[in-house]
């Protein structure tokens, strides 16, 4: 369902058509955050450490992680890329102070 018809349906509810926009608008929020969120099936712990170590022994800058991920897990270019993006993503929460 498109935007515009969400609005209608929420105004249908009751709601004006400013507090519709706002609940659609705050559904959309939430479901972006969560798809932010989701961890790929790929991604495991043990390529989260080795991108941690990665990133510490400055060997590489991380947006050449990739290669080093391929050879290191015998993963293709696509999997290391989804892996890497997801570290990058999830980063600063998964290293909060």
């Amino acid at each position: 369902m498109n935007y515009e018809a969400r609005v209608r349906a929420v105004e249908a509810e009751g709601c004006t058509r400013s507090d519709a926009q706002a609940v659609v608008d705050a559904e959309d929020l939430k479901a972006s955050r969560a798809a932010k969120e989701a961890r790929p099936a790929i991604v495991k712990d043990e390529h989260l450490e080795y991108l941690d170590g990665l990133r510490e022994s400055g060997d590489t800058n991380m947006f050449g992680a990739g290669p080093y991920v391929e050879r290191a897990f015998d993963v293709s270019r696509a999997e290391a890329k989804e892996i890497v993006l997801y570290w990058m993503k999830s980063f600063s929460e998964r290293h909060a102070e």
